[in-house]
């Protein structure tokens, strides 16, 4: 998520990362990257031209045009783990309104956005 997140900023759009964790939201706030593919350089200069923030509160979300859920699907007894889909999904529904776009990046089954992630934020 990060090397899209940094790359929408650089090109000039405001980009809100939302994370569940608080240490890693701090690390980057600290201009700290955990990805290889974005040095702390890029991060930083995108954090100091307003570009890009990261937040814990699910409230920073209002608002949006496009959301993208990048979250890990590890296989549980042989089927994706759907949980970190919901949990991203539950608090982007709040927000969610006529025109507004949502992107599942996440290895799933196909179908998975129309038949998990449509119906929590619907009915969120």
């Amino acid at each position: 998520m990060l090397p899209l997140a940094v790359r929408a900023a650089e090109v000039g759009h405001r980009v809100i990362g939302y994370d569940v964790d608080p240490h890693r939201v701090q690390q980057l706030a600290a201009g700290h990257s955990y990805v290889e593919d974005v040095t702390s350089a890029r991060l930083r200069a995108v954090l100091d031209s307003g570009a890009y923030s990261g937040t814990t509160d699910a409230a920073a979300l209002a608002g949006f045009d496009i959301a993208v859920i990048i979250v890990p699907t590890p296989l549980r007894d042989g089927l994706p783990d759907l949980t970190y889909i919901e949990t991203c999904a539950r608090p982007l529904g709040e927000y969610v309104r006529p025109g507004t776009t949502v992107v599942l990046e996440s290895t799933t089954y196909p179908g998975c956005t129309e038949e998990l992630q449509l119906p929590i934020q619907s009915f969120s």
